[in-house]
């Protein structure tokens, strides 16, 4: 290789090399936009803070102690930490399930129509409509008089 093409392929490790960085940025700063204007990235910036919170990273401590793991400390940690995780998993079962019957609906309602169809033969009807006309015609000989 000569010097010529030496220097032409530093100057394209160094553009490929801006060009990179340049793309990571971009994606920084969209990472950072999602994280501040979704509802998951506020979540998940909010995860991310409590695993940086102290109190993590001292039960993390305290778990990886092998030495002093007999300690009145180390059980009572062990315990309380062992009682959240359990109550965590239980309250995220109950919000999972509200989410879901929300969702779904409180209740489930089933509605039905009844119709009644009675079935009149026509020669009833014929008894009941001459039965009305003879009590028409008596009224109004009653009335008559």
């Amino acid at each position: 290789m000569s010097s010529g093409e030496e220097f032409t392929d530093y100057l394209a490790s160094i553009a490929r090399a801006e060009a990179t960085e340049a793309a990571r940025q971009e994606s920084i700063l969209r990472h950072q936009h999602w994280q501040q204007t979704t509802i998951l990235g506020k979540l998940t910036s909010f995860i991310v803070s409590l695993s940086r919170s102290s109190f993590f990273e001292n039960v993390a401590d305290a778990f990886r102690d092998q030495q002093q793991g007999t300690s009145l400390n180390a059980i009572i940690l062990f315990n309380v930490v062992r009682i959240c995780l359990i109550f965590m998993a239980v309250l995220a079962v109950f919000v999972i399930g509200k989410v879901i019957q929300r969702i779904i609906g409180d209740e489930i309602v089933v509605e039905e129509v009844i119709e009644i169809v009675e079935e009149i033969p026509r020669s009833s009807l014929n008894k009941k409509e001459r039965r009305s006309a003879k009590t028409k015609t008596k009224t109004k000989t009653k009335k008559e008089d």
